[in-house]
């Protein structure tokens, strides 16, 4: 350990060779000591043997600004600028001993350069990081983490699906799965308690069931959509031909109601996938204003099987 004030002093060749080889001595050893050197210059280097730190003057000498420790390692330092690990190098975090430690890489390529801004606080139990998409990181309560609840929309992305583990903790799960939407699409719950019907399950509906009557517009040709609908009602105002429905699915049932024109007495002829009784079509009544019930059941995508209940008052 040496120090010197980097002043050679004249004398004798002993001498002179005696100063050179102190202030030589000093450099080789950062002016290392257990107090700071008598005479100091602005970016000396200073060995502190005392508190174990390599320290350096700062510019206008008035000052020591701490490196790193004398055994290699940085102990508690504060950067005022920006700190680069090139290469995927580490940012690790030892435990107690040292003994191993977590780290933080970045990936093998970044296509451009990315900055994640910190919370200014710390945020509430069980809350995670979450990324407002440019950059800005804060605090936010996780989704069903442990119940709780969501306020928000919750969007399952293309390759996933809403899985239920059910009471025992198993190799069966129940999958809620949607068919690919053409566009968006809500399905609405009641405001009910109940179990959801499965179209492959015999079902004992426990309530009423109801299905909308679709009104059809009269015409010279109608051609009912029974994709629209089980049930139906037209009122005359032409000679009606009730054509063959599109959209036909065998086991489909339902009615229609026929309402005669008030002032003037309508027909009504049915087109050929319409089958009656002994093969013949029925006549709807021709009082004013009265009221038929065509009953049917699709048989077949060809085969409508279908009764006239006349004259209903």
């Amino acid at each position: 350990m040496a120090q010197h004030d980097y002043v050679i002093a004249n004398g004798t060749g002993a001498a002179v060779r005696s100063d050179i080889n102190g202030a030589l001595g000093a450099i080789a050893t950062n002016n290392s000591g257990a107090t700071e050197p008598a005479t100091t210059y602005a970016f000396q280097l200073w060995a502190d043997t005392t508190t174990g730190l390599l320290k350096i003057r700062n510019a206008a000498n008035s000052a020591w600004v701490e490196l790193l420790e004398l055994d290699g390692e940085f102990g508690s330092k504060t950067f005022n600028g920006n700190i680069t690990l090139n290469a995927q190098g580490d940012l690790r975090f030892a435990d107690s001993d040292s003994s191993n430690w977590l780290a933080f890489q970045a990936p093998s390529t970044v296509a451009s350069n990315v900055t994640w801004t910190l919370p200014n606080a710390d945020g509430s139990s069980n809350q995670t990081l979450v990324t407002n998409g440019s950059g800005t990181l804060s605090w936010a309560s996780p989704l069903l983490s442990s119940g709780g609840t969501i306020t928000g929309a919750l969007e399952i992305g293309s390759a996933g699906s809403l899985v239920f583990e059910g009471s025992t903790a198993d190799a069966n799960e129940t999958t809620l799965a949607v068919t690919d939407p053409t566009s968006d699409r809500t399905i609405t719950l009641p405001d009910a308690t109940g179990t959801v019907p499965l179209l492959g399950l015999a079902q004992s509906f426990s309530a009423a069931q109801r299905g909308t009557i679709s009104a059809l517009t009269s015409a010279s040709t109608v051609t009912p959509d029974f994709a629209l609908a089980n049930n139906f009602s037209i009122t005359l105002g032409h000679t009606v031909t009730l054509a063959n429905p599109t959209n036909l699915t065998a086991g489909q049932s339902g009615v229609i109601f026929i309402t005669q024109d008030a002032s003037t007495a309508r027909t009504v002829s049915f087109g050929s996938y319409w089958d009656f009784s002994g093969g013949t079509a029925p006549t709807v009544t021709s009082t004013l204003s009265a009221v038929d019930c065509l009953v049917y059941t699709v048989r077949s995508t060809t085969s409508i099987h279908a009764q006239l209940l006349t004259n209903l008052s």
